[in-house]
């Protein structure tokens, strides 16, 4: 694992909290993810042609093209000469925000190959790190299902987090810290630890330095804690907001999406109801894999491929988009979660993350393995 140099931390402070630069190298275009106004493309369509309302987090998927279902991506047009932050739809020579959110369209999914074939189908929960070039993952390419981390995710696998911590899942880093119930961390897991799988907070500096487990409500005693995303910067909040998933075990396996406001010690964890698809169908909890960008305004989550009577389509588990109010935290009224028609498939879709910038999405799949065997893959917003 490599040092984690200033110039990284500087670029994902400004990437993460407002600043439109280039944040990602050559590799990756990375900005802000705020993108300025998205209210219309740059290059020459109308305002009514892009879509978007050009917030914080773009508008949300019950808008413009995006509204039922997403997909019909574009080709790539390289005539497009986008700045960092935005993309190009393919024949039309036009640049929109990719914190637009009322457009859905993604090229075709790339394995992230070296990946892939060291984690021999065991890689999940791909979250980008502090450059942008740089990834955490889970793989058990060394044994036990662990959390890794490369500096560079497409020519090297890297290696297991140090200190291990136990079984790890679903690693979250975090370009600011932020603080709970008295911990202050900038990084987050779910471990293994006796009978129970429970969140951890950590420090990360080019390794885990500190580690301890979550306080409560975020890790409870005889309940499985895990799956944290952050919102470090929710709008209209003076506070980020947590999201994470609680599963009890007796005398049922019932899991739950929970929501709090993070500092707020004395605040309640409410439960979050998600409704997805055209029918407005009740997601599942225990596979929602939840991730959210950093204004909170949108939720990414997993959930079984349900058809318009909310019965199982039997295309596995899908990727889902859904508009949140960050200052409730919970799903915005008259709109349902998104299906991500252009990366789902007749396989089983998981664990989804966009880029610092909004412009890529990174997730795990089992296109070309058996059911429940992994490999990460990402693709381009067009």
């Amino acid at each position: 694992m490599r040092p984690l140099r200033p110039a990284h931390w500087s670029a994902v402070l400004a990437c993460a909290l407002g600043g439109v630069i280039g944040c990602g190298g050559s590799e990756f275009a990375s900005s802000t993810g705020d993108g300025g106004s998205a209210s219309a493309g740059r290059g020459g369509e109308s305002a009514a042609s892009a879509g978007g309302s050009g917030s914080s987090g773009g508008g949300g998927p019950s808008g413009g093209e995006a509204s039922g279902e997403g997909g019909a991506g574009g080709n790539i047009d390289d005539t497009c000469n986008c700045a960092s932050g935005e993309y190009c739809r393919a024949a039309s020579n036009v640049c929109y925000a990719c914190s637009d959110f009322s457009r859905l369209n993604f090229s075709a999914p790339e394995k992230l190959v070296i990946i892939s074939q060291a984690a021999a189908g065991s890689a999940r929960y791909p979250r980008l790190g502090p450059s942008g070039q740089d990834l955490f993952y889970r793989s058990a390419a060394t044994g036990e299902p662990t959390v890794f981390y490369t500096s560079d995710m497409v020519n090297l696998t890297g290696g297991p987090m140090q200190p291990p911590a136990g079984e790890e899942n679903a690693a979250l880093f975090l370009p600011v810290s932020v603080s709970a119930g008295g911990v202050t961390f900038n990084f987050a897991f779910d471990a293994v630890g006796g009978p129970y799988r429970n969140l951890q907070f950590a420090t990360w500096n080019d390794g885990v330095a500190i580690s301890a487990l979550a306080p409560s409500p975020y890790s409870k005693a005889s309940f499985h804690s895990s799956h944290m995303a952050v919102a470090f910067r929710a709008t209209g909040l003076n506070a980020p907001r947590a999201y994470w998933v609680e599963t009890q075990q007796y005398p049922v396996v019932k899991s739950q999406l929970f929501t709090k406001v993070m500092g707020d010690d004395d605040g309640p964890a409410e439960a979050v109801t998600l409704l997805l698809g055209p029918g407005n169908c009740a997601a599942t909890p225990a596979q929602l894999s939840p991730w959210v960008s950093p204004d909170g305004t949108q939720l990414l989550v997993t959930n079984r491929g349900l058809d318009q009577t909310c019965t199982p389509n039997g295309v596995g588990t899908e990727i889902y988009l859904v508009s949140m109010d960050p200052l409730t935290g919970q799903q915005l009224p008259s709109t349902g979660g998104i299906a991500l028609k252009d990366v789902n498939g007749p396989s089983d879709e998981t664990d989804a993350s966009f880029s610092w910038d909004m412009c890529e999405l990174y997730f795990a799949s089992s296109r070309e393995r058996e059911p429940e065997s992994y490999d990460l893959y990402r693709a381009q917003r067009r």
